[in-house]
């Protein structure tokens, strides 16, 4: 099989010429799957899905491709589940973008990816990740997943996309735009139904009650003994509960409070202590303190002179909707 232009020798499933970019008469006619998606609609589902759309561009873009390149072999399905794992996403993201590139080669097709670029993008995407958890811990995830993920998608995928709608359009001109299938339905739907959960989880947690307005309001009150070696152990049930503790102060004493995650099945990450005087009435409240991030820990440690001799009340609340095991020591303070 033969070009008709240029007279350069063709496979038979050719349906243009790799040298001149000619049609080849006889060729096999455009597939169904050789659409153009519009740009604006891949980039809205893929921002409003959460980034769910991406894999599912990756399967029907790799299927596309297995029609321009009959010599290779290509597994969609495999294609868009590797987005899940990671490391081996990255790698499979930068063969999905490389052969793209060569089937716009086949043709003369204006290319402007560019392989570096990429890179750069998957490392300042990972590295404002880090920077952010370093930062904000757990309270970051929800930024990442409503807004860091979908928009590097959507800027992956248009960017993918646009390359591949000028080569639809030179290769099989003109060509029909796809029609919005139920996958790209599903998915969208399952994204928005994901980021309205997240939100509400996130309101209800920044909006519903922070700490307790007395220490009545906590059922149980544990009695420790200043200055125990052993520190005691609690655990936070969940985001609403709240643990206690009473000890002895002498007047003109200095204490020491000190509450730290204590690794004993689920971890306390963040916590919120209180002292409360003898009365009831607030003495010292911290703000929501991280005290554990990963290899990390940072107690939190209330310092405080007694005025009068009485029992006074610790209260370790979750400092989020997190619940998990801590630990509380009181101990005299060096003069």
């Amino acid at each position: 099989m033969h070009c008709e232009v240029c007279n350069a020798e063709l496979p038979v499933q050719s349906a243009y010429c790799s040298k001149c970019g000619a049609r080849v008469a006889g060729g096999p006619a455009p597939a169904e799957q050789r659409r153009r998606y519009p740009l604006w609609r891949v980039g809205i589902l893929t921002f409003v899905s959460l980034s769910l759309y991406f894999p599912y561009w990756m399967y029907v873009s790799w299927k596309q491709s297995a029609t321009e390149l009959p010599e290779k072999t290509f597994y969609p399905g495999w294609h868009a589940f590797s987005q899940f794992v990671p490391v081996y996403n990255v790698i499979v993201l930068f063969q999905h973008f490389h052969t793209i590139e060569t089937i716009q080669m086949r043709n003369g097709t204006l290319s402007n990816i560019n392989l570096g670029l990429l890179t750069f993008v998957i490392i300042v995407e990972y590295g404002f990740l880090a920077i952010g958890y370093a930062i904000g811990g757990v309270y970051f995830i929800p930024l990442v997943l409503i807004f860091i993920f979908p928009l590097v998608a959507t800027g992956i995928v248009v960017w993918g996309q646009a390359n591949l709608n000028r080569y639809w359009e030179r290769a099989y001109a003109p060509i029909q735009s796809a029609a919005t299938g139920p996958g790209e339905i599903i998915i969208t739907a399952s994204g928005v139904t994901i980021v309205l959960g997240i939100v509400l989880i996130t309101v209800s947690a920044l909006t519903g009650p922070t700490s307790i307005a007395s220490v009545s309001q906590v059922s149980s009150i544990n009695s420790m003994t200043v200055g125990e070696t052993s520190p005691s152990l609690g655990t936070i049930s969940d985001s609403r509960d709240a643990v206690g503790y009473s000890f002895l102060a002498r007047e003109g004493d200095r204490y020491i409070i000190e509450v730290g995650p204590a690794h004993v099945g689920e971890i306390l990450v963040h916590a919120l202590v209180t002292l409360w005087d003898s009365n009831g009435t607030t003495l010292i409240r911290t703000k929501t303190a991280r005290i554990h991030d990963g290899y990390y820990e940072t107690p939190i440690v209330l310092r405080w002179l007694a005025p009068s001799t009485g029992t006074r009340y610790v209260t370790v609340e979750p400092g989020g909707p997190y619940s998990g095991a801590f630990v509380i020591r009181v101990y005299p303070s060096p003069r």
